[in-house]
């Protein structure tokens, strides 16, 4: 047997340092698995992408299963995320959405080309218009019951065409076609609370690229009924896997402000809330420093 790459699937995400959407797995439906069986095709996954590999010596079965014109060879992936924090760090273009819906791409119609790098969706990246609900005949042969109480993150449907036979005569990567999908990393307003003899004190944070800003807001009850000191970023901010922002705790009130934490600690994805903010619905990451 000799394995050729027929196509990728790779999700992409701005989160992470590797600009590689880590902690995913695609998996085949059993419709799918079975059909690959049937013409000759294997998959190889890493941690963000899935790789389809045709054998030539099956190009018969492949080439059959293609020509169906009653049933077009079709491949459809779940895919799973193994970190449960996805959702905090993930732009998806609503701060909240019910649970009618899951993101599903395709490559219909046919995407223009035959190797290269292909989107699977419209905008630069995920939105909300790549949600489809859960009522779509589209998922008719995918969905499982299970599957509609525990979601995957999405779903991937590509069809085979003849064409796609022709452009990988070549065992080289570079010649097969590479789909990819691209989540945006999202912003959020940055809220430290400052615990303890904090609380007392004129306090600033201060960024030492001097781009971005921060504000005085007050002092709020926290859960354990204790007074903090709030200070918040004027802007959004993204949250990172590896942030690179350094901010400096300062008490204000002398021409040479003493420095109390010469690096503040970054948000985490852990910590998202949503809260009015200037009368507008905001994402924000809360950060405790005592």
């Amino acid at each position: 047997m000799a394995y050729i790459p027929l196509f990728s699937i790779h999700a992409e995400h701005q989160f992470f340092s590797s600009g590689m959407c880590e902690n995913i797995e695609f998996q085949p439906t059993g419709k799918s698995a079975a059909l690959m069986a049937q013409a000759g095709l294997i998959n190889r996954n890493t941690d963000s992408s899935i790789h389809i590999y045709r054998d030539t010596e099956k190009e018969e079965a492949l080439n059959l299963c293609i020509d169906d014109p009653d049933d077009p060879l079709v491949l459809d992936f779940k895919v799973w995320t193994r970190d449960r924090l996805f959702a905090n760090y993930t732009d998806l273009g609503a701060s909240k959405r019910d649970d009618s819906s899951i993101l599903y791409f395709d490559n219909q119609p046919p995407l223009a080309g035959l190797t290269g790098n292909f989107r699977l969706h419209a905008n630069e990246y995920v939105s909300e218009r790549d949600f489809l609900s859960m009522k779509s005949p589209n998922f008719k042969d995918i969905l499982a019951s299970r599957d509609r109480l525990i979601k995957p993150v999405f779903v991937v449907s590509i069809r085979v065409r003849p064409q796609d036979l022709v452009e990988n005569l070549s065992p080289t990567e570079g010649r097969k076609k590479r789909y990819f999908i691209c989540f945006k990393v999202r912003d959020t307003i940055w809220k430290y609370f400052l615990q303890g003899d904090l609380k007392d004190k004129e306090l600033i944070i201060v960024d030492q690229e001097n781009t971005v800003e921060f504000e005085a807001a007050g002092q709020e009850r926290l859960a354990n009924g204790k007074i903090a000191r709030v200070i918040r970023s004027k802007q959004r901010l993204a949250l990172a896997q590896k942030s690179t922002f350094r901010f400096q705790l300062k008490e204000n009130g002398t021409a040479n402000p003493k420095i109390l934490f010469k690096r503040l600690p970054v948000a985490s994805s852990k910590q998202i809330q949503f809260e009015q903010i200037n009368n507008v619905e905001s994402i924000v990451s809360e950060i405790y420093i005592a």
